[in-house]
């Protein structure tokens, strides 16, 4: 904590890192604006500390004024000081404590909830992954409205497509064409080696029914835009990368014309091994495609929640073409009372991660970028690395299988 000085405290609180300016923030329930008193600046948000051992908030309301890095600029009785954002909850989801709605383009999140599509800009992120069973990827469905939402509050689509089983080329067709005249991003399949009950997302796990339908999709993608590139599904172990590639290229499916998904969960460098790992399978058979992160989860209570901004600043260090936070809402999953998301079901609550992957994408807006790095080596630690957790944390494996909610399910 450092208190301010006031040219200090104005010059930071005023300014702006492009965007969409903001005016003042209302309490959508009663049209109240947040107060300030005469002659002070008005806050744009309103926050409380957080007990870290309880998760429970105390003391007074903290009038925050502004963001300064990963600090907030809170107002107090003896001046603006800084605290961390990990340090305060805020108290209204309808307030939000920057100046301005900054999004970044490789960024997004995990969220098929048609209620808060005009919320979605306020996450950092530009794409919206959504993921519902293949029979409502058509015209007229909630999947269809669902991404109609999110396309006219500006972001960007991944829609995942995975029938679940082998079905005939009609089906498949009428889904692509779907996809195609929605103008978005297609995920063909989805961790099809995946044998956690619930959550089998391929029958019996078998890559060459697998590859006949990516064989059909990636054909007739290519005759509709021979330029397009869809997604392929994620591996839940990469491991099986090479004897996933021989099927594709067994089932006539051209893999050096596909961006290729990656799954990384509850470690910062769980993402770099898998790529190291993908990477000698790639080199094997003479492709270099672009890689997309199309899940990066930490299932943590909410207050050790933090480790998913090194998991996302490590991410970033990486040549992936984007990072897809698996998600935005903290359903329980997995018998835990808490899930991988950074607000609360309802979004009643923000969780200070949520706030955290903000400031970070405004540091890269304002050229705080990353080193980029590309792993040519094995890194330090094993393919599944331990992660040191905070207090309070869940004493399970830190690398589980990654788990989807069951709209995934067909």
């Amino acid at each position: 904590m450092r208190k301010l000085g006031r040219r200090e405290f104005l010059k930071l609180a005023t300014a702006g890192v492009g965007g969409v300016a903001l005016g003042s923030f209302m309490d959508m329930g009663g049209g109240k604006a947040v107060e300030a008193g005469e002659g002070e600046p008005v806050p744009r948000a309103i926050g409380k500390f957080i007990d870290r051992s309880t998760g429970q908030v105390y003391g007074d309301e903290l009038p925050i004024l502004g963001v300064n890095g990963y600090h907030y600029i809170v107002a107090t009785k003896n001046g603006a000081r800084y605290y961390s954002i990990e340090s305060i909850q805020t108290l209204n989801r309808d307030h939000f404590p920057f100046e301005t709605i900054v999004q970044d383009e490789r960024l997004g999140f995990r969220s098929d909830d048609i209620r808060f599509a005009h919320m979605l800009p306020r996450t950092g992120g530009r794409i919206d992954r959504i993921a519902f069973p293949s029979e409502d990827l058509l015209s007229g469905t909630y999947f269809d409205n669902t991404i109609t939402a999110a396309q006219t509050n500006g972001m960007r689509v991944m829609a995942v497509f995975n029938p679940a089983w082998p079905r005939d080329a009609d089906y498949y067709k009428a889904r692509i064409d779907y996809c195609l005249s929605k103008g978005v991003m297609v995920e063909l399949g989805n961790e099809p080696d995946n044998n956690t009950p619930g959550y089998e997302f391929w029958k019996d796990r078998d890559f060459d029914t697998f590859g006949a339908f990516i064989k059909i999709c990636q054909d007739y993608i290519y005759q509709r835009d021979p330029n397009y590139q869809p997604i392929l599904g994620a591996l839940v172990d990469v491991g099986l990368t090479e004897k996933y590639l021989t099927a594709l290229v067994n089932a006539g499916v051209n893999i050096g014309h596909l961006r290729h998904g990656v799954h990384a969960y509850q470690s910062a460098e769980d993402l770099p091994n898998r790529l190291w790992t993908m990477g000698r399978a790639f080199k094997k058979f003479g492709i270099n495609p672009v890689v997309d992160c199309t899940e990066l989860g930490a299932q943590y209570p909410y207050l050790q929640k933090g480790v998913l901004l090194e998991m996302i600043k490590r991410a970033y260090q990486t040549k992936v073409g984007s990072v897809i936070i698996h998600q935005l809402f903290d359903n329980p999953e997995g018998g835990q009372p808490y899930g991988f998301g950074v607000v609360s079901p309802d979004w009643t609550i923000t969780y200070p991660i949520f706030m955290q992957i903000n400031a970070f994408v405004r540091l890269l807006q304002m050229g705080v970028q990353p080193q980029t790095i590309q792993p040519t080596a094995k890194p330090q630690g094993t393919a599944t690395p331990t992660v040191t957790k905070p207090t309070g944390a869940p004493t399970k494996s830190p690398t589980p299988k990654p788990r989807a909610t069951r709209s995934d399910r067909d």
